[in-house]
């Protein structure tokens, strides 16, 4: 039985999923047939679910192009296709990669790991910058100690020292 903003009714279980992992950005503890709000008895009063609204966001789309493809000129012609079924829409349809998905620039972030590429750029500049100074100061010291175990070398030379002193 599942209870939902719909109403309550009962769905036959066909198939089950392993978990996802801790680290996807695709969870969910249960799918449900996008044929299931083909009947209009399923939708109750909920008129933003309909498949014939080209404008609803409770759900994402994933497309699965020929390798090589060009994702912007795909997205081009999903919106082509688009305004000519809602000419007044001012919606615009965005494709983004999987590979962009938990890191990505530009979409919103509706998924439980989401990140900000920024944030990565700042922290790896911060990084850089610590080593720069660390390196910065070995150098410094190595020149220090140099210089000392120099002096260190001279005095024993002149005390007459041999090979093996030194």
């Amino acid at each position: 039985m599942v209870s939902n903003q719909f109403h309550a009714k009962p769905y036959r279980v066909v198939v089950v999923f392993k978990d996802m992992p801790e680290n996807s950005d695709l969870r969910g503890n249960l799918a449900l047939s996008l044929e299931t709000l083909r009947n209009p008895n399923n939708i109750v009063d909920n008129p933003w679910v309909s498949l014939d609204n080209w404008e609803t966001q409770y759900s994402n789309a994933y497309l699965t192009l020929k390798p090589g493809s060009d994702y912007l000129a795909t997205e081009s012609k999903i919106n082509q296709i688009y305004k000519g079924r809602q000419p007044k829409s001012d919606v615009t349809l965005r494709l983004q990669p999987v590979t962009e998905m938990h890191l990505g620039p530009s979409l919103d972030y509706p998924y439980p790991t989401s990140g900000r590429l920024w944030f990565v750029y700042l922290l790896g500049g911060v990084a850089a910058l610590i080593l720069a100074i660390a390196w910065f100061n070995y150098i410094n010291l190595s020149t220090v100690s140099s210089l000392k175990r120099a002096k260190e070398v001279g005095i024993r030379k002149v005390s007459g020292a041999g090979r093996g002193a030194l």
